[in-house]
C-alpha cells in the first residue's frame, strides 16, 4: 500500500494538465513530501547524494530561492518557487526509491500516454468533451497543449523501443503512441520522431520491419481519421514544414525582443517578470505568457547563473557514458524540444527530466528520520496552504484566493475586474500597482477614476501608462481617446480652458504616439499571422482628424 502511494506521486501528473497549473504543483508539494516521509519510515533514513548533479541542482534551487529579491512582481515569484518546488523534492525522492519502483514508474508513461490519446478520441463525438482534449482540432490530451503532450508520446515511444522484447499490449501501445503524435499536428515532435525512427532502422535492425508496417497502418489510420472528422490539415501541417513559416519566426521575434532582458537582469525578472514587462520590450503584435524556449525562459526567470547551472547540468548527462543509454536519449530529446517551447512549466516533463539524470557511486549524506519527519510535515503543510490559495484562483474564486494570499497579482486583477464598488475597485488598483507597477487594467481603472474626479492632470499621468502597457492593442488607444473626450467635454462645459486645451493637446498626440510604435515594430512582425494594425475605429480617427488644427488659446 505504502509503495503505491510512493508511486502515485508522479503516475497521476498526466492526467492533472500535464502539472501545468500552479495549483497543481502545490498539490504536488504535499504528495511529494508525504511520499518522502514514507519512504524515511520505510527504510528508517533519507540519502541524499553528494555528486556534482547535487550540486548544480542545489545552485538552481538558490537561484529559484533567491528569485523575489530581483523580481519585477515578487508575490508571483514567491508562486514560481511553489510552481518548480516539486522539481527540487521529487529529485531526492527519486535517489530513495527502490529500483522496483522506479521500473514500474517508467513503464507507466507509454501506457498513460495512450491511454489518453484513446480517451480523446473517444471523446470527439462528444462537443463539450471535444473542446477540452482538442484545440483547434488538434489532440492535447490532459495537457491541453499540442506540442508537450506530442513529447510525452515521445517519451513514451523512446522507453518502449529500448526493450528488450514487447508484448503484444507494449506493440499495440507503440502504434496509438504513434497515432497520437500524428493528430497532435506538433510539427517540431515529428521532426524528432522522424530523426528517431532514422535512428533505430539503421542502427536497431529488429525495429526495421515495426517501422515498415507500422508507420504505414498509423498514417492510413490517420488519414481515415482525418478524413472522418473533417481535419486533414491537422495531419497535413506536420509536413508544411518551412524555416519561413509564421510560427516559426514568432519564436524567432519572442527571443529577439527578450534578449535585451537578460543583459540588463542578470539575476532573472522571477516568474511571470517577463510577461509583465512584454508589451514594453515586444516590437510585434503578440501576447504570450511563455518565451516557448525553455532555455531563455528560465534565464528571464531565475538569471543567468541558473540557466547555466542548467545547461552544465544536461550536456553532462547527455554526454556521460555512466548514464543509462535511454535515459540520455530521452534528456537529449527534451533539451532539443525546450529549444522551442515551454515543455518545463508541464511539471511532468520536469519530472521525467529528473528521472533521467545519471545515479551513481557517490558519497551520500544521511538526512536522519526526525529531521524528515518534520520538514516534510512542514512542506506538506505549506503545499496545502498553496493549494487552496492557487487553487482558489483557478476555480475564479478570487475573494477567497486572495485573502489567502493577497499577493497574487493576476487574481486581484481579476476581482478588481469583478468588482463593481468604485471604491473597493480603486482599492485593488491601488495594490496592484504598488506590488506590481506593470499591469495595463490597473491604469486602466484609475483613468476612468481620475476621469469621474476631474483630476484630469493625474488622468494623464494613468492614461499614458495605459499606453505605455498597451503593447500593440490599439483598443487601449481607443479607450483613451474616449476618455480624453470626456474630459474635454466636462472642461468646455464648465469653461476650463486651461485643462481643455491640455486634453486637446494629448488628444492630437496620440498619431505621433502610434507613429513611434510603428518606428519601433520589428520587420519580422510583418511576417507572422499576426501582423500589426495600427489603425483604430473610423469614428476615433475622424475625432482626432476634426481636432487636428484646433487651438483653444495660445
Amino acid at each position: 500500500m505504502k509503495k503505491k502511494i510512493i508511486m502515485s506521486v508522479l503516475l497521476c501528473i498526466p492526467l492533472i494538465w500535464g502539472g501545468f497549473y500552479e495549483f497543481v504543483s502545490a498539490i504536488l508539494i504535499s504528495t511529494v513530501a508525504i511520499a518522502i516521509i514514507i519512504r524515511s519510515k520505510m527504510s528508517g533514513k533519507i540519502e541524499i547524494e553528494l555528486s556534482a548533479n547535487s550540486l548544480l541542482m542545489a545552485v538552481i534551487a538558490v537561484c529559484l530561492a533567491l528569485s523575489p529579491t530581483f523580481a519585477v512582481d515578487r508575490g508571483s515569484a514567491v508562486i514560481g518557487i511553489v510552481k518548480y518546488m516539486p522539481v527540487l523534492l521529487f529529485y531526492v525522492l527519486w535517489q530513495n526509491l527502490e529500483q522496483q519502483e522506479k521500473a514500474y514508474i517508467w513503464k507507466f508513461i507509454p501506457i498513460s500516454g495512450a491511454v489518453i490519446v484513446c480517451i480523446s478520441c473517444l471523446s470527439y463525438p462528444i462537443t463539450g468533451l471535444r473542446d477540452y482534449f482538442f484545440r483547434a482540432d488538434r489532440l492535447g490530451g490532459f495537457f491541453q497543449y499540442s506540442n508537450t503532450f506530442a513529447l510525452y508520446l515521445l517519451i513514451g515511444i523512446i522507453l518502449l523501443q529500448y526493450r528488450e522484447k514487447l508484448k503484444k499490449y507494449e506493440i499495440t501501445t507503440l502504434g496509438i503512441l504513434l497515432f497520437g503524435i500524428v493528430i497532435t499536428g506538433s510539427r517540431s515532435v515529428f521532426i524528432l520522431l522522424v530523426i528517431n525512427v532514422i535512428f533505430f532502422f539503421f542502427y536497431k535492425k529488429k525495429w526495421r520491419a515495426f517501422y515498415i508496417k507500422g508507420i504505414g497502418i498509423v498514417g492510413i489510420a490517420a488519414v481515415i481519421a482525418g478524413a472522418v472528422t473533417g481535419q486533414l490539415e491537422t495531419i497535413t501541417r506536420l509536413f508544411q514544414i518551412s524555416t519561413h513559416s509564421s510560427t516559426l519566426l514568432g519564436r524567432i521575434l519572442y527571443w529577439q525582443d527578450a534578449l535585451p532582458l537578460i543583459k540588463e537582469h542578470p539575476f532573472g525578472l522571477g516568474y511571470l517578470g517577463y510577461y509583465y514587462l512584454q508589451p514594453q520590450i515586444q516590437t510585434g503584435d503578440y501576447i504570450v505568457k511563455y518565451i516557448h524556449n525553455d532555455w531563455l525562459q528560465i534565464a528571464l526567470d531565475i538569471g543567468i547563473i541558473a540557466i547555466v547551472a542548467m545547461l552544465v547540468l544536461v550536456i553532462k548527462n547527455i554526454i556521460s557514458k555512466k548514464n543509462i543509454g535511454c535515459n540520455r536519449h530521452i534528456l537529449l530529446l527534451i533539451a532539443l524540444h525546450c529549444c522551442l517551447d515551454f515543455d518545463i512549466e508541464f511539471i511532468s516533463i520536469a519530472l521525467i527530466g529528473v528521472m533521467c539524470l545519471e545515479l551513481g557511486n557517490a558519497k551520500k549524506l544521511m538526512c536522519k528520520q526526525q529531521i524528515m519527519y518534520g520538514a516534510g510535515a512542514v512542506i506538506a503543510l505549506v503545499g496545502t496552504y498553496f493549494t487552496i490559495a492557487l487553487g482558489s484562483t483557478y476555480f475564479e474564486e478570487y475573494h477567497l484566493a486572495n485573502q489567502m494570499y493577497p499577493y497574487n497579482t493576476l487574481s486581484l486583477e481579476s476581482e478588481m475586474h469583478n468588482e463593481t464598488d468604485e471604491k473597493k475597485q480603486a482599492q485593488l488598483a491601488d495594490k496592484i500597482m504598488k506590488q506590481n507597477g506593470n499591469r495595463i487594467s490597473a491604469y486602466e481603472i484609475n483613468m476612468k477614476l481620475d476621469l469621474e474626479a476631474e483630476d484630469y492632470q493625474q488622468m494623464l499621468i494613468d492614461g499614458r501608462k495605459m499606453l505605455d502597457y498597451a503593447g500593440f492593442d490599439m483598443e487601449y488607444y481607443e479607450r483613451y481617446v474616449v476618455a480624453l473626450s470626456k474630459g474635454l467635454d466636462q472642461t468646455l462645459n464648465q469653461e476650463d480652458m486651461e485643462n481643455a486645451q491640455m486634453l486637446l493637446e494629448e488628444i492630437q498626440g496620440i498619431p505621433e504616439r502610434i507613429n513611434q510604435l510603428k518606428e519601433r515594430t520589428s520587420p519580422l512582425a510583418y511576417e507572422i499571422v499576426d501582423v500589426p494594425d495600427f489603425t483604430m475605429d473610423e469614428s476615433v480617427e475622424a475625432y482626432i482628424e476634426n481636432l487636428s488644427e484646433i487651438t483653444l488659446y495660445e
